[in-house]
């Protein structure tokens, strides 16, 4: 199964597409990390906290804008100018339509947390929904063309300016209105490259019958990827109404801290490998092989990374944020467990949408946040900690829903899940305990820099040394991506 996987890969030329996808993202997260890391040291985690206030309603403008069609674009085997038109002047109708929504809704959204500065902020960073949507055909036809390196071009070159003024306007006393600047730079040069990098022009052909098939598809799953982003962001919204904008400002950092390997890792795949999964939609033993190696590849590389992250976590903040980041280090420790649940849960989910079964997509989530809600209540009740660990019992919960129809429709089940990914599991959990007691214990001498450049080349080296000794099969198909092409 795994030449099987390779084999296709490379016969689709899509072996390349994975090397950009994830330079892609790479290049994304590490400027962005980059760039956070000097903000941190010279903003505030109030000006952060103010930010993440108002990212659940950027998000699902965003969401609501796409209305699912352009995933639907993705998943077309064929589609022609037509199909483009349709989805792209919905598209931006509505992002129009909910910018304005956004502009008189602000007092609302102020008069809720609290904080009049909010009006502004929400008003001015909602543009970015509409100025996005410009360059979102373009957009979509790179990724399913799989064309990752002209999306790496027109990335860089966005973060970077969006980036440096921002830090000129930190500097220059701006708070958070640098981070506002930022976004909507960083949105504007990039809609701008990609009419640049991708030539195509709508025309005003329509046909009300396409609109209905794209929408068809895309509706359950935007409602489903709503309550999503409603969900996703709930946490934000809960602390930033019942506890202070610094609070909310810690746990949007040490959240965006946890999501840095678990994006880059799961992104990447998830561009290449959607496109692909589409094509074999109706194979079921290929597409139960081909996920099983994801999740062990997945499983492979995140667990070391957030594990040996975990327990240096404090180090890590003191160096990399600064000492007035230190309390978001227990937040972090904590979270880096439903990261790792987190890409798990969306590939099971997956399936689904592969299997064009949108409607049990919208319907599963519907019974998952109601369960969610209840333990969030509950955890609210315990402050900030509870909080945080309701998180972990919600992504464990998710884990059993949604490989259930995993099991249903490919025959992959929770179970085999579990008995594929458990060898790498066992081996990470046994290094990771080692490694916490020589850091907890302080078994060395070692100062902070150090011990955060010696223990992940430590781990790597022992964890490499046994994945081959044991003949991992996710190993194997690092070392055939690496060494063989």
């Amino acid at each position: 199964m795994l030449k099987n996987f390779i084999r296709n890969l490379q016969s689709s030329q899509n072996l390349t597409s994975l090397f950009w996808a994830f330079t892609n993202t790479f290049s994304i997260q590490l400027l962005s990390f980059i760039i956070t890391i000097v903000l941190a040291r010279v903003l505030s985690p109030e000006d952060f906290g103010v930010i993440a206030m108002i990212a659940v309603f950027i998000a699902v403008g965003r969401e609501l804008k796409d209305s699912g069609m352009t995933s639907s674009l993705i998943r077309s085997k064929d589609h022609n100018q037509i199909d483009l038109n349709v989805v792209y002047f919905s598209n931006l109708a509505l992002s129009i339509f909910i910018y304005i929504i956004i502009y008189f809704s602000a007092p609302l959204v102020a008069r809720f947390y609290e904080k009049d500065i909010l009006i502004s902020v929400l008003r001015l960073f909602a543009l970015v929904i509409p100025i996005g949507t410009i360059g979102s055909i373009q957009s979509t036809l790179l990724t399913k063309e799989m064309k990752f390196k002209t999306k790496l071009r027109i990335t860089v070159p966005s973060l970077i300016i969006g980036g440096v003024v921002a830090i000129i306007l930190a500097l220059n006393d701006f708070g958070v209105w640098s981070l506002v600047w930022m976004n909507i730079l960083q949105t504007s040069i990039n809609s701008l490259q990609l009419w640049f990098y991708r030539r195509w022009m709508p025309t005003f052909d329509w046909d009300w019958r396409i609109l209905k098939h794209h929408f068809n598809f895309g509706v359950n799953l935007t409602f489903s990827n709503l309550l999503n982003v409603v969900y996703k962001n709930i946490y934000s919204i809960i602390i930033g109404k019942f506890f202070s904008a610094s609070i909310l400002g810690f746990y949007d950092r040490a959240n965006s801290l946890k999501q840095l390997p678990v994006n880059n890792v799961t992104s990447a795949l998830t561009k290449v490998t959607y496109p692909v999964f589409a094509k074999i939609q109706d194979e079921n033993s290929k597409l139960k092989g081909y996920y099983k190696l994801i999740i062990q590849e997945i499983i492979f590389i995140l667990m070391p990374i957030l594990g040996i992250a975990a327990i240096l976590a404090k180090p890590l903040f003191l160096i990399v944020l600064g000492e007035k980041w230190l309390p978001a280090v227990p937040y972090f420790q904590i979270l880096t467990l439903v990261g790792l649940l987190y890409p798990i849960n969306g590939y099971n989910l997956n399936i689904l949408k592969v299997k064009g079964r949108t409607d049990i997509y919208f319907k599963l989530s519907m019974v998952k946040k109601v369960i969610e809600l209840g333990l969030i209540f509950i955890g609210i009740n315990f402050g900030i900690y509870g909080l945080l660990v309701s998180q972990i019992v919600i992504a464990f919960l998710s884990l059993f829903i949604n490989s259930y129809y995993s099991g249903k429709f490919i025959g992959y089940t929770l179970y085999e899940q579990f008995i594929d990914v458990k060898p790498i599991v066992f081996l990470n959990t046994v290094l990771l305990i080692i490694f916490f007691a020589f850091y907890h214990y302080k078994l060395n001498n070692l100062n902070d820099y150090l011990l955060l450049a010696l223990y992940p080349i430590i781990y790597v080296f022992i964890y490499t040394f046994f994945a081959s000794y044991f003949k991992f099969e996710a190993l194997q198909y690092l070392k055939t991506k690496f060494f063989n092409n």
